[in-house]
């Protein structure tokens, strides 16, 4: 009996052990939450912060440096669509999603 609880305790800590590191890579794939970026065109300084739901607040002088900067965070934050939809149109999807994509 003793044998068979230390095969179930080691299995639990490989599977926390596994799921932590699973965690950890998909925690580094997210954006970060700092980021300094030279955007071409900006007439003055755009702050872009996120608050703790992830919801980006813009703060521009013109209404033009806010649309860059808003199209700046489209462009981060779609990428992944934008690589299903590439990945979909030239019949590659199922790189990606296996046999039924």
């Amino acid at each position: 009996m003793r044998g068979w609880t230390a095969v179930v305790v080691g299995c639990c800590v490989f599977v926390m052990v596994v799921a932590c590191f699973m965690v950890g890579i998909l925690w580094l794939t997210l954006p970060p939450d700092r980021l300094s970026a030279h955007i071409p065109g900006l007439s003055s300084p755009v702050s872009i912060s996120l608050d703790f739901d992830g919801i980006p607040r813009v703060s521009a002088a013109t209404e033009t440096d806010g649309a860059a900067a808003l199209g700046f965070l489209h462009a981060r934050e779609r990428l992944f669509q934008m690589e299903l939809m590439r990945r979909a149109a030239s019949g590659r999807l199922s790189e990606i999603a296996g046999p039924s994509g």
